[in-house]
């Protein structure tokens, strides 16, 4: 034992030496600066049918990531078909029109993957294999009605689970009030049960001829593969993938609703607990732009949870962020908590309160901006690292038509972000007369508190945001 604490003395007094000089161990580390962040490359081509490939090489780990992302997704589904795109993925998924369909589900179980028309992650001795799946599954032109029905029997069950979860419909509302009825995001958010039974066979085809096109596709790989070898693959199982149709045009959004002033829409939802949503229209999805926008959530979010949680017990959880959409789309500013409902008055007056703070006498200082920055960028590897998490943020850059340069130029943006620029966002972001502010929760409760605070005029609707008397 006393061989070992000197080997232990020994160990230290070495360690604390370094090519003869002793560590100054009056003075706290200094740490070195953050390395600049740089977006992986990405080497991109076209097949001749149109389809883009982009790949992302990293041999660090034998794995291969693939991503499909379609000119397609939920916002395209018609008014009344909420759930058709989910029922067409499905049954693309499992038909057993597709050719050798029975025996795709027992080749992919062979190489031990689970693979769907848009994703798999797999070994790199399997990519090929697994690509094939894939390939097989989404360049399917027959419709299987079987199939369909199965899947919607899935999807009006997803229906039904979505319209029961209490916060669904405060959140439905908001984006309602926000974006408008019609907007195809808001009628993304709540498919119901009698128009998932309303799709038919001849819908997804329809819906199918109509949208999925290579020329309207993207194709990712990311991981343990070469450009040239992904690339060769690629052409293997998608070159005779042929379509005419061009690219589909995004899903129109009507023009945002005009708001007079901020109104308090109240959901007489009775229960144990109250959901609150409160926000207004952000800024599009520009780095600048985005950058400053993020670290006032961050600041925002932090306000928030110190003075409603922590300091008043007036929430369970809540937070403050942004909703993104694709750069030509406006992002939402919305903040939501969970609160006991007889606390919603008191929760109101000083999340309101907070908010005119931030925006008028007490901006965002520089602690706050740097603690923000800090959990941005915090987190930042941890969302590059590996095959999945890269080939998730080429997704994302693709399907909102941004640049490879879009995190590079966000970071750079995000850790040179002046105290001025914060506090200028929030002057612009936060607009306390025109806010939309909704309330789920047991009415008795809540109405007779909210009336007595007069924060603003409280109007009491049903689910579909229909005024009650």
């Amino acid at each position: 034992m006393r061989q070992l604490s000197l080997a232990c003395v020994i160990s230290l007094l070495t360690a604390s030496t370094l090519h003869g000089q002793t560590l100054d161990r009056s003075r706290r580390p200094v740490a070195k600066p953050a390395a600049v962040f740089h977006f992986p490359t990405v080497v991109s081509d076209t097949l001749p049918n149109g389809l883009d490939v982009r790949v992302v090489e990293d041999h660090s780990v034998p794995v291969v990531a693939v991503r499909v992302v379609l000119g397609v997704d939920s916002t395209y589904d018609p008014p009344g078909k909420e759930g058709l795109y989910a029922v067409t993925m499905g049954m693309l998924r499992d038909a057993s029109a597709t050719p050798g369909g029975d025996s795709l589900a027992r080749a992919a179980a062979v190489i031990g993957t689970t693979v769907t028309p848009t994703s798999l992650t797999t070994t790199s001795h399997s990519f090929a294999a697994a690509l094939s799946i894939m390939g097989r599954m989404l360049t399917a032109s027959s419709v299987d009605s079987a199939a369909i029905e199965r899947r919607k029997i899935i999807q009006a069950a997803a229906a039904r689970r979505i319209a029961q979860t209490p916060s669904s419909l405060p959140r439905h509302l908001f984006y309602q009030l926000l974006y408008g009825a019609g907007d195809p995001f808001t009628r993304s958010l709540v498919p119901t049960e009698a128009g998932v039974q309303s799709i038919t066979a001849a819908d997804v085809q329809r819906f199918h001829d109509q949208f999925f096109s290579p020329v309207a596709t993207t194709l990712v790989i990311t991981g343990d593969i070469t450009p040239s070898a992904a690339l060769g693959e690629a052409r293997k199982v998608f070159g005779k993938w042929g379509s005419k149709r061009g690219r589909s045009q995004a899903a129109e959004s009507p023009s945002l609703p005009v708001r007079e002033t901020t109104v308090i829409h109240l959901i007489d939802a009775p229960g144990q607990q109250a959901y609150v949503y409160v926000g207004g229209v952000g800024p599009r999805r520009l780095p600048r732009d985005a950058a400053a926008a993020d670290l006032l959530g961050a600041v925002a979010t932090t306000r928030m949870q110190q003075e409603l949680r922590d300091k008043r017990a007036l929430m369970y959880s809540g937070a403050i962020g942004f909703t993104w959409r694709r750069p030509t789309q406006p992002s939402a500013f919305v903040g939501s908590a969970v609160a006991d409902p007889r606390k919603v008055d008191s929760v109101l007056v000083t999340w309101l309160g907070m908010l005119r703070v931030l925006r008028d006498s007490q901006p965002a200082a520089a602690p706050e901006i740097d603690a923000g920055r800090r959990g941005r960028m915090g987190n930042l590897a941890a969302r590059f690292d590996g095959a999945d998490s890269v080939a998730t943020r080429l997704v994302e850059l693709v399907r909102d038509g941004l640049t490879p340069a879009y995190y590079t130029d966000w970071t750079a943006q995000l850790t040179s972000m002046p105290p001025g620029d914060v506090a200028a966002a929030a002057r612009r972001l936060i607009d306390l007369d025109h806010l939309i502010v909704v309330v789920s929760g047991d009415r008795r409760v809540i109405e007779p508190a909210l009336r007595t605070v007069g924060l603003a005029p409280i109007v009491v609707v049903d689910a579909e945001g229909r005024q009650k008397p």
